[in-house]
């Protein structure tokens, strides 16, 4: 509960990211608006909503239970520490092939339910690319529908492919869900913006609209880019145990272990000799024994640490980048925008903005105009 927006995760902070992230995936999001359009009225779409909001939640709370499960699975033998995985992020891979791949076809239904995303998202990037980039150019003005249709599924299968490269990348950048979020929201929170400037915001010109979408996309770039740099990517990972192994992997793990210490002793400078014994596996991977002259040392695990938290500005928790561009934008685009002259609301189509929103607005134009200011 603690209100700290520089520290990773709070009730607040995911609370930030979980309610820009359903404002952006049912109001922005290209993906949706493709679905949306697939349906016959406006009262089904907002159905569709309402059912959507709900199927997130289940499926939120699917993924925390899927970590626990994960946890309680390996929580005495921990996979990254034996070199099972590489990354943390592979875990639950890690559990469907190592314990329910006896269960016929889990396995593919696991993969094909990543892929469903991917298509998903590569089919709305070729659509958007052929509505509003390619289908006007001279070179398909007058092309066939099958034709057309043929043009949108190479553009689909390029843009998977490159969503799939970019995937690999990002993936050695650090935690693949922070990476993404952070990034994704760097440039969502100001479209956001710019789309709740037209909507909300009936008062907001021309001027204003840009000026608020380029400083928030300036914002939200340094911000992320700053916190990449910096390697406020990946946090702090708690101790991991692996008492548990059985004894095969525990006597992998402790040669392991033990050649990789007498190689590094071996090359140090032999003005200081010590002997350096590993007769048992560590109860923890944040504790360690060595004997030599006499000397133990054993550090405290990192719950036990005193938390250093850093506090400055590339420290600002992921979690806000999206709502704070979206702020950003409305509130640049407001100043912009009564600084260059406000739309009169009364020339705003009622059609295209909140009924809430254009009433108010034009109560507030009414005000102004009443006391006098221009």
């Amino acid at each position: 509960m603690n209100p700290d927006p520089f520290i990773r995760h709070t009730f607040w902070s995911v609370h930030f990211i979980g309610g820009f992230n359903m404002v952006y995936l049912i109001g922005f999001n290209q993906p949706s608006y493709q679905r949306f359009a697939s349906i016959s009225s406006l009262s089904m779409a907002k159905r569709l909503c309402v059912w959507f909001t709900l199927s997130q939640l289940v499926i939120w709370l699917l993924i925390y239970f899927a970590g626990i499960a994960a946890y309680a699975v390996y929580s005495k033998c921990d996979p990254l520490t034996l070199g099972a995985i590489e990354k943390p992020d592979q875990i639950l891979p890690h559990l469907v092939l190592d314990k329910l791949s006896h269960i016929p076809r889990l396995v593919g239904l696991f993969a094909g339910g990543v892929l469903s995303s991917v298509s998903s998202y590569g089919n709305s990037a070729a659509s958007l690319l052929w509505q509003d980039f390619l289908r006007e150019l001279d070179v398909f003005r007058g092309i066939s529908d099958v034709n057309a249709t043929r043009v949108v599924k190479l553009l689909s299968v390029v843009a998977g492919l490159a969503g799939t490269g970019i995937g690999v990348f990002v993936g050695q950048l650090g935690n693949i869900a922070q990476v993404a979020f952070t990034a994704t929201n760097s440039t969502s929170g100001p479209i956001a913006g710019l789309f709740l400037s037209g909507i909300c915001l009936p008062w907001i010109n021309r001027k204003g609209a840009y000026a608020g979408l380029a400083v928030s996309l300036t914002f939200s770039a340094w911000l992320t880019i700053g916190q990449f740099v910096k390697g406020t990517g990946s946090p702090d990972k708690l101790p991991l145990s692996v008492e548990g192994c059985p004894e095969s992997a525990f006597r992998i793990f402790n040669t392991s272990v033990e050649h990789v210490l007498n190689y590094t002793i071996t090359s140090s400078s032999s003005s200081s000799p010590s002997s350096v014994s590993v007769t048992s596996l560590p109860r923890d991977r944040d504790f360690y024994s060595v004997s030599g002259n006499q000397e133990s040392k054993t550090e405290k695990p990192v719950y036990e640490q005193e938390q250093q938290i850093e506090r400055d500005f590339y420290h600002l928790s992921y979690c806000y980048t999206g709502t704070l561009g979206l702020l950003i934008s409305l509130a640049v685009g407001s100043i912009v925008s009564f600084l260059t002259g406000p739309v009169d609301p009364n020339d705003v189509d009622p059609r295209l903005v909140s009924p809430r929103c254009l009433k108010f607005s034009k109560w507030l134009w009414k005000s102004f105009k009443d006391s006098g200011i221009n």
